[in-house]
């Protein structure tokens, strides 16, 4: 006989799982031990499996859907009860978009003027693309793409004398970075 019937209505989302303890939702008059069994109505919408102890009734939600989830308690002499609910499976919400870690304003002044560096040297006017990855490097000095493109627009420029150093450090330093 059904002792505490199980709530009627649960919704639960796709993917996810739902525990249902079964621990007094059936009783014997006689007390003899039960054996329970549980099915869906749907199992594109859920999945059941009742733990070996009996105790626990687990829900999957598998995809969007309405299911029927029966439970059956059968005694040694053939009695059987049964308890039936519904469970709504939703789709799960999507995962928010990973977010880019907040930079700081000087990050951010860096990363304009190494943008507009760049929109310099696009144009040919590598003495402006130097200025503003000179100032890039001034705000944020740990900013290595800007060294090693204020070091090309030296090149570019004609202006390749004792700066060829400090592209070959540059580019080295940019190589491993790429590497890990």
């Amino acid at each position: 006989m059904v002792a505490s019937a199980i709530s009627d209505e649960t919704v639960l989302e796709a993917g996810n799982d739902l525990d249902v303890l079964l621990y007094g939702v059936f009783s014997d008059a006689g007390g003899d031990a039960l054996t329970l069994s549980a099915g869906s109505s749907d199992t594109a919408a859920a999945t059941v499996s009742v733990t070996s102890d009996y105790g626990t009734l687990t829900v999957t939600g598998v995809a969007e859907g309405t299911t029927t989830i029966t439970v059956t308690a059968r005694d040694a002499d053939g009695n059987r009860a049964s308890d039936a609910f519904d469970v709504s499976v939703v789709k799960a919400p999507e995962p928010d978009p990973p977010q880019e870690p907040e930079r700081t304003p000087q990050e951010k002044y860096a990363a304009a003027y190494n943008s507009r560096g760049y929109a310099y040297a696009l144009l040919g006017d590598y003495e402006s693309a130097i200025e503003d990855h000179d100032e890039a490097v001034r705000l944020e000095p740990g900013y290595e793409r800007t060294r090693f493109g204020r070091q090309a627009f030296q090149l570019l420029s004609d202006r390749y004398d004792s700066r060829l150093i400090g592209c070959l450090r540059s580019t080295q330093v940019w190589r491993s970075e790429c590497r890990s």
